[in-house]
């Protein structure tokens, strides 16, 4: 390994410690170090927009997602996240090509499928939306973690269409109190038990 390499390296390993400790100054500072030294580094890059990203600066992480695809265009990861970054700012148009190239990398790309379900019903083709939504998800039970006491916690059980499959409720529950389970009823097979809840 030349020392740049060793160097560009060190710098991405103590990015990543700073991004585990929500340090986002320094972690940019350092993936940038590392982008001076390989202006074409895409662990550095990636990096980088996901610091924009997480600092709310979406336009930023965007320019830096579009480099990501300019060295590597079949990267996954840039072509879900830029289209995400895209279907957020109302352009549906621009996301979709995007994620086409990310199903032609990885056909069973569960983020892919569900970025695209929500493309196409912008873009009003609900019956590619909703194939899209059922590839997204491999099973129709969705459990969240619970962190209280063993035995006393409120079995919540939440019904949803595919439309409504990704929406964060769980960060609106207390984790310590209640047991959440989301439970998709468009693909759920009925004779199916339902989970636990009360």
């Amino acid at each position: 390994m030349t020392p740049a390499r060793e160097g560009v390296q060190g710098l991405l390993e103590s990015a990543s410690v700073h991004l585990g400790r929500r340090e986002f100054r320094e972690a940019q500072l350092a993936f940038v170090a590392a982008l001076k030294l390989d202006p074409e580094c895409v662990p550095a890059l990636m990096g980088y927009a996901r610091v924009m990203h997480d600092t709310q600066r979406p336009a930023a992480a965007a320019a830096v997602y579009q480099r990501v695809l300019e060295v590597e265009p079949e990267n996954l990861h840039a072509n879900v996240n830029l289209a995400s970054l895209h279907r957020a700012d109302h352009r549906p148009g621009d996301a979709l090509p995007l994620l086409k190239a990310a199903l032609r990398v990885d056909p069973d790309c569960e983020p892919a499928h569900r970025e695209m379900a929500q493309v196409l019903s912008d873009l009003r083709d609900e019956e590619g939306a909703w194939e899209h939504g059922r590839r997204a998800l491999r099973d129709p039970i969705v459990e969240y973690p619970y962190d209280g006491v063993p035995g006393q916690a409120v079995e919540l059980l939440a019904l949803c269409g595919w439309q409504a499959v990704n929406t964060p409720m769980e960060h609106a529950m207390d984790p310590r109190g209640v047991r959440l389970t989301k439970l998709n009823v468009d693909f759920f097979d009925p004779a199916r038990p339902l989970p636990r809840h009360h």
